[in-house]
């Protein structure tokens, strides 16, 4: 009896999608027969689940990127808002000043202006402004662009 070339009886295989890790690379089903596979074929069997391994390892660190990447861009997003609000307000926001009045809120400061000083309690403190109750007991909102100095 003639066989055929391995490469022809290879190509009669089914072809099915397989879960690599209930693989029998020892036997394969042909035409209702188990027929044992050449062991470089299994060699390239285990190859290729190796490398499916990788792949699947890559794809996780991929997808762990793009989740930091993700997060990036939600905080990139935020800080244009803020800085379109301070822009649409005309009034920059001071970090600096806002800290300052923070720690000093319920306190009296003195605040210089291009208009003269204001003395007056720290009542509420903004991003771009601060509001100060005066001893005459009218409400100053004065802000940070227009602050010269502090005491």
């Amino acid at each position: 009896m003639h066989r055929a070339p391995a490469e022809a009886q290879i190509q009669t295989l089914r072809v099915k999608t397989i879960n690599a890790a209930t693989l029998n690379v020892a036997r394969v089903k042909k035409a209702k027969h188990c027929v044992p596979l050449r062991y470089d074929v299994r060699k390239k069997i285990h190859a290729i689940r190796h490398e499916l391994h990788e792949l699947h390892t890559e794809l996780h660190h991929i997808e762990k990127e793009l989740h930091h990447q993700e997060e990036q861009l939600r905080a990139l997003q935020r800080e244009v808002r803020a800085l379109k609000a301070e822009l649409a307000s005309g009034l920059p926001a001071n970090p600096a000043l806002q800290s300052y009045f923070t720690s000093r809120q319920g306190q009296t400061v003195t605040i210089a202006t291009s208009g003269g000083s204001i003395t007056g309690t720290v009542t509420v403190v903004g991003t771009n402004a601060v509001e100060l109750i005066e001893s005459t007991g009218d409400i100053v909102v004065i802000p940070y662009a227009k602050i010269n100095a502090v005491q």
